[in-house]
């Protein structure tokens, strides 16, 4: 069971840092510079999306009153 566990996450890390390279965008970025990912199993892995939620950011600058 823990092998299961641990494939499983790691499928996981690897969509979650797959997706990210598909949003990223650099300023200037053209139609040609777009991230294409090269992971087959990227499109069988889309159900997962539901079940994956982004971490939560902290800002670190103070909010004055």
């Amino acid at each position: 069971m823990k092998e299961v566990e641990k494939k499983l996450k790691s499928l996981r890390t690897q969509y979650s840092r797959e997706k990210a390279k598909l949003k990223k965008r650099k300023s200037g970025d053209g139609v040609d510079d777009l991230y294409k990912s090269k992971w087959q199993h990227l499109s069988q892995m889309n159900f997962i999306e539901a079940f994956v939620t982004p971490k939560q950011s902290k800002s670190n600058l103070k909010v004055r009153s």
